[in-house]
């Protein structure tokens, strides 16, 4: 049971919904986004800022995207999100929905305002239309080293201007007539957009040259800056939805097949993973390189058989290494057909490493399905994992953990295993005696370790005085005590 009380598993109330994308501000903050609505008990609807240790930074409030439909007010998570060279938020979603009235994207400030300096008017919209009727959304979303921002997703017009699928803005919200996508059509549409350290770009969708729309799908092209075809890098394809079927490896996935690039700065080598079976026409399981001028890489797990289930995120555990270990996670439970967790290590040739383990996994005491969606690697090597997820190596976590691994404890022979950091947030102190999370849900742990004097006995009363709960406790140790009986409210610990 992933929610058993003992003194050395806290109880995590982290994210209370899925976790889909981690990223890192300069200052080694963390920005999330998803579906919860809480952090921690607080409320945070699907973004939120956290310290380096996952505790919330409560200083950051997200502008969120609304639609009106009638009386009733619905909002919107995020699509993606980019951040900028000063840690403000590029945030996109779908078109319906708007930022303070005006369109599906903003710039959101340092503490989560939107930027009234980044001027968008009516944003996107679409004049075809899809499956009869007109719909438009923001699939993703990067920021240029020089501060202009480039949008992708489905739709044909900004602003009232006739566009393509993808586009560039200014830094302040303007269109940038020195940039045209090389595709149109409302059968095109745009997931994933990475912009390289050359300057050039890699895009990822569901790209048709010509309308009616040909056989032939285009899901990973090359652009130069103006957004030119580069027609020395070998188009990708993973085949069209009538050949494959990417709900059967992937629970939730849309018509994209390609979910994470990743380009290896070691090398300029392309790491491509989703839910596919096939990359131009050679058989891969969920993850495939490429060189740099596009064609696949052979040495790449060269006829192994991959994932059985969908990749969502990769990361590069020695970023400056040219043999670095690779990170990927997602729904898969076999890998090169060696049984894995939601999260496993490869090597820099694509062979599954075994000394890596996160022992017994994931979790969702919510539901039998649970998942890894984003990996993060901190600059002190610590990994961030988010996803839906209850438990994680037996240590409660809602949605999101840090893991560290090779500290001595957590060595099993030749294995290494990768353990959850117990849940923290808000100390209450008093001396050395520190009393976390809080706000909490009912579970508190009472920490001594670095208390001189010994205590023995906590005693809880109500703000009348009224004793209404007593338990043992140990002196220089992590204790924890259960109040989830009592109604919310205010306390004394003595």
């Amino acid at each position: 049971d992933p929610f058993i009380t003992t003194p050395n598993i806290s109880n995590s109330i982290r994210a209370n919904n899925l976790v889909e994308k981690i990223e890192l501000l300069s200052t080694g903050k963390i920005i999330i986004s998803g579906h919860f609505s809480t952090y921690n008990n607080v409320f945070k609807r699907y973004v939120a800022r956290l310290n380096t240790d996952l505790t919330l930074d409560n200083s950051f409030t997200a502008a969120i995207a609304t639609a009106s439909i009638g009386s009733q007010q619905y909002f919107a998570s995020l699509r993606d999100f980019g951040i900028q060279s000063d840690d403000k938020l590029i945030v996109v979603t779908d078109g319906p929905y708007s930022y303070g009235g005006s369109s599906a994207i903003a710039r959101l400030d340092q503490n989560g305002n939107i930027d009234p300096t980044f001027v968008t008017g009516t944003g996107i919209g679409q004049t075809d239309t899809v499956e009869g009727g007109a719909y438009c959304n923001i699939e993703a979303c990067a920021v240029q080293p020089d501060g202009k921002i480039l949008i992708g997703g489905q739709f044909d017009t900004y602003n009232g201007t006739l566009v393509r699928t993808m586009i560039r803005l200014n830094p302040d919200g303007s269109i940038d007539p020195t940039f045209t996508f090389p595709f149109h059509g409302v059968s095109n549409s745009v997931n994933r957009i990475v912009v390289m350290p050359s300057g050039d770009i890699l895009v990822s969708g569901a790209m048709f040259p010509t309308v009616p729309v040909e056989a032939m799908q285009r899901n990973l092209v090359k652009l130069d800056t103006y957004g030119n075809l580069d027609t020395t890098f070998t188009i990708g394809s993973t085949g069209l939805l009538s050949e494959f079927n990417p709900q059967s490896v992937c629970v939730g996935c849309s018509k994209f097949h390609i979910l994470k690039i990743l380009v290896q700065p070691s090398d300029g080598k392309i790491l491509i993973a989703g839910a596919f079976n096939k990359y131009n026409n050679i058989p891969v399981n969920g993850i495939v390189r490429l060189e740099t001028n596009g064609e696949i890489d052979p040495t790449f797990n060269d006829g192994a058989s991959g994932s059985n289930r969908v990749i969502y995120d990769l990361d590069l555990e020695t970023p400056s290494s040219n043999i670095s270990n690779i990170l990927f996670c997602g729904e898969f439970s076999t890998y090169n057909g060696a049984s894995v967790k939601k999260m496993a290590r490869m090597t820099y040739n694509g062979e599954l490493d075994e000394s890596f383990s996160i022992g017994t996994g994931t979790l969702n005491s919510g539901s039998g399905h649970n998942y890894i969606r984003a990996l993060k690697r901190q600059s002190d090597g610590k990994i961030i994992v988010g996803g839906r997820f209850t438990s994680f190596n037996g240590i409660t976590a809602g949605n999101i953990t840090r893991i560290q691994g090779d500290n001595g404890l957590q060595a099993r022979s030749s294995v290494t295993e990768y353990v959850s950091e117990p849940e923290k947030d808000i100390y209450l102190t008093f001396g050395s005696i520190k009393i976390y999370p809080n706000p909490s849900n009912g579970l508190f742990n009472i920490d001594l370790t670095e208390e001189e004097f010994d205590f023995n006995v906590i005693s809880i009363h109500n703000l009348l005085g009224v004793s209404v709960y007593s338990s043992s406790i140990v002196s220089n140790e992590i204790n924890q005590i259960d109040l989830s009986h009592l109604p919310s409210g205010y306390y004394i610990a003595k």
